[in-house]
């Protein structure tokens, strides 16, 4: 995978539509280091088939699908858009215009909560369509984006064995991108960023294709919005309360002491300025989870989800899977929550690659978290901090039971390296911060 390389990529079937679209690329301002390439596939048997094979020819990290009729007119395009990615890793596609709630129709453009900017004919004459644009931050987090224009960091195969025409690949895609746990934006534009001369649309194989479309993910949707609408107390807050924040989470089950819950509302308002997740090791019945993710939603600006790793079984506890997610649902954090029901030792993969700041609270032995330090303190980004419950109980006294030296050796072991500083304690919990 070449990460300095972007890939715009086209379905072909009329060249002098196509050239058009080329000669605005042409113009685009490419930032210093990387490099473009144009993949045109011709006559291809559908959307998706044609998106596959491309996706399959070319070594860029970065890929831009767009249609043949389509006209960027923004010059820094390239530039406005991999920061995007770069700072938000957890973003996995980008679009010009969709929607923040899907219709259980899948007809995206009948929602009364879309968002972007786009110059198109599709009206029979070219327009301004507008809508609802979030000034306040960079982007915008929607549910689903139109295929006019997709940008993506990440591949994910486009499902040819489903579409075979060339309708409903864009919706499809954004829900296989939200299965496989990423977001999905769109940019604030002060101007369209893309101008898309399509004329009026060829509705041949639309209907087949929608019922197709609703027939495997109405329930995904249904959920989502669900979700969407439970969590409304997670859009911006102009009063918040510490106090509130820490009695929501102390209602939850779990093993931790107010200050340590402190640390980690805290924690994700110490990484805000820096790329990468939120992730924990050890998530048990959702306490922790959702003092970083109130913590991430409410005091920080990038608000971004925690990716909660955790097998949801041991043999010396009852199961805990289902009070976990009726914790989490409780407190309106659905939404913002990746969980990798795995152990450590098996979520390698499913990780992210970077990560801004890592709670680690699973296997206390010495060799569970050495393991854990190694596989993914490594991952975390310079700057980033990671933050280990269970450290040491000294200065509770009565709490010397708690103790787990294997926690403090490895712990002790780490920051000894040129790597690691400490930071600082919050009763058992040590922040250690990775240099660079």
């Amino acid at each position: 995978m070449n990460e300095k390389k972007i890939s715009f990529i086209f379905c072909v079937n009329d060249r002098e539509a196509w050239k058009t679209s080329l000669r605005h690329i042409e113009e685009l301002e490419v930032p210093e280091g990387y490099e473009i390439e144009i993949l045109g596939i011709f006559d291809a048997a559908s959307m998706t088939s044609g998106y596959n094979e491309a996706m399959g020819r070319t070594e860029a990290k970065y890929k831009v699908y767009l249609h043949q009729d389509v006209h960027i007119l923004n010059r820094r395009f390239i530039k406005d858009a991999l920061p995007l990615f770069q700072r938000h890793p957890q973003i996995g596609l980008i679009g010009m215009i969709g929607t923040a709630k899907l219709p259980q129709s899948g007809m995206w453009w009948e929602s009364d909560d879309n968002y972007g900017l786009v110059y198109g004919s599709h009206s029979g004459k070219m327009e301004l369509l507008s809508f609802q644009q979030n000034g306040e931050s960079a982007f915008q987090r929607v549910a689903a984006v139109d295929g006019l224009l997709m940008i993506t960091q990440y591949d994910l195969n486009w499902r040819e064995d489903l579409f075979k025409g060339w309708h409903y690949y864009d919706l499809s895609q954004c829900m296989e991108f939200r299965r496989a746990g990423y977001e999905i934006a769109i940019p604030f534009q002060a101007e369209p960023w893309a101008l898309h001369d399509c004329g009026v649309a060829d509705l041949t194989g639309f209907e087949e294709n929608r019922l197709l479309f609703v027939n495997e993910y109405e329930k995904e949707i249904k959920e989502q919005n669900r979700l969407k609408e439970r969590d409304s107390t997670l859009e911006e807050h102009r009063d918040v309360r510490i106090s509130q924040l820490l009695e929501t989470v102390k209602g939850t089950e779990g093993f931790l002491m107010d200050l340590e819950i402190m640390g980690l509302l805290q924690l994700p308002a110490w990484v805000d300025h820096l790329p990468g997740a939120i992730v924990e090791i050890g998530s048990f019945k959702g306490k922790s989870t959702i003092a970083l993710a109130k913590g991430s939603q409410l005091l920080t600006t990038q608000k971004r989800p925690v990716w909660a790793i955790d097998p949801f079984s041991h043999p010396a506890l009852a199961p805990y899977e289902e009070g976990f997610k009726a914790n989490i649902q409780k407190a309106g954090i659905g939404s913002v929550v990746n969980v990798i029901k795995k152990p450590s030792q098996e979520a390698y993969a499913d990780c992210p690659e970077a990560i801004a700041a890592l709670f680690i609270d699973g296997d206390h032995s010495y060799e569970g978290v050495v393991h854990d330090i190694i596989h993914y303190a490594s991952r975390v980004v310079p700057g980033g901090i990671i933050a280990f419950h269970d450290y040491s109980y000294r200065e509770c006294p009565g709490y010397e039971w708690a103790e787990l030296p294997g926690v403090t050796q490895a712990v002790d072991e780490m920051c000894a390296q040129d790597a690691y500083e400490y930071v600082c304690d919050y009763i058992s919990l040590r922040l250690v911060r990775k240099r660079g």
